[in-house]
């Protein structure tokens, strides 16, 4: 898996919550071999870190080496929606970095009609887990998330917050999948609307500073 353009995880917060997505979906899934990372905008410190999370930084753009109509098949781009490259190419002035996003755009009609191909066995079964876990922090699964009586998610009696908080980011990750393709999350006990991870995801972020029946934090 390559990274390209992450920006600066040390003053950005999007840039951080997308790498801990990368990091995380490299320890669930063993088809996630060695994760690189590309943006000549990124500083040395944070290129350290980079490092010691796992992740080999990379010098030489090698997306632009393999943008041609005949390799585009062997790649899986994960980014923004589409709508958000249209904007930045409307409103920057770093003709570069314009440039670089219209060539995001060209691919929008191979993108919205392609097929996974040979991969398809490996991303069903990925979007098969993540349907399973979202299911079960929403209570609606065969084999639920366990919660406190207050509603807290718990996995474990010690750093249990990191779990609270991946699990309400995930779920504001998939609301949006799911509203920006239109559709309901079918669960075993029945279909969920997009607008339930977001309650989901906010009533694990509130309990943290004081609503919960304790009103402790």
């Amino acid at each position: 898996m390559v990274i390209y353009g992450i920006s600066s995880i040390e003053s950005c917060e999007p840039p951080g919550l997308q790498l801990s997505l990368v990091i995380l979906m490299k320890r669930m899934f063993s088809w996630i071999g060695e994760v690189e990372v590309f943006d000549p905008l990124i500083s040395l410190a944070e290129s350290k870190v980079l490092t010691a999370l796992g992740c080999s930084v990379q010098t030489v753009n090698e997306q632009e080496a393999n943008w041609r109509h005949d390799l585009l098949s062997n790649m899986t781009l994960f980014g923004n929606k589409f709508e958000v490259y249209e904007q930045h190419v409307s409103e920057c002035k770093n003709l570069r970095l314009a440039n670089s996003r219209k060539h995001i755009l060209a691919i929008r009609k191979f993108f919205m009609s392609s097929k996974a191909g040979h991969n398809a066995p490996v991303f069903e079964k990925c979007q098969q887990k993540a349907k399973n876990f979202m299911c079960s922090c929403l209570a609606k699964d065969d084999r639920n998330s366990s919660k406190t009586p207050g509603g807290l998610i718990y996995r474990q009696r010690w750093n249990n917050m990191y779990f609270v908080t991946r699990d309400a980011f995930l779920a504001t990750t998939y609301f949006d999948y799911l509203a920006s393709a239109g559709k309901y999350l079918k669960c075993s006990s029945g279909s969920v609307s997009p607008n339930k991870f977001l309650s989901f995801s906010k009533s694990q972020v509130d309990y943290i500073p004081g609503d919960n029946p304790r009103a402790t934090k």
